[in-house]
């Protein structure tokens, strides 16, 4: 019985060193990041990352960093459903269609807060919740 133990915690043993250590990146100014202070951190449907910081919006595909330095700072930062990212900076609420490169405002502010509920991209106004 001691024998068994012993050789399943050797097997054990043996398959976890034989796998492989995951991968971590770190991601700077350097590589292209708008501000070092990450602020909000979103995933699109592309697997993109999307990083809002003190001075704009930043995105990795995987291989290079995209900015949009705007000086403005990006507080939240969503995507949803349909691949759509949507972002606060300066309480104005701005989106990025899915695929697109481009980020237009979407609806003038002033808000304090974004969020998504049941799949729905809301937008905290004062003491009202849009959606």
């Amino acid at each position: 019985m001691k024998r068994s133990i012993a050789l399943l915690l050797l097997l054990d043993w043996l398959i976890a060193a034989a796998a492989p250590a995951p991968y971590f990146r770190h991601l700077g100014s350097r590589d292209g990041l708008a501000h070092p202070s990450v602020l909000s951190i979103a995933q699109d449907s592309l697997g993109r990352l999307w990083f809002g910081t003190e001075n704009g919006v930043s995105t990795y595909d995987g291989n290079r960093m995209t900015s949009f330095r705007s000086g403005n700072v990006v507080m939240d930062i969503v995507c949803d459903e349909k691949g759509d990212v949507y972002f606060l900076s300066n309480g104005e609420l701005y989106r990025s269609g899915t695929g697109s490169r481009e980020t237009a405002l979407y609806a003038p502010g002033p808000y304090n807060a974004l969020f998504i509920e049941n799949g729905q991209t809301c937008v905290l106004s004062g003491r009202k919740v849009w959606q």
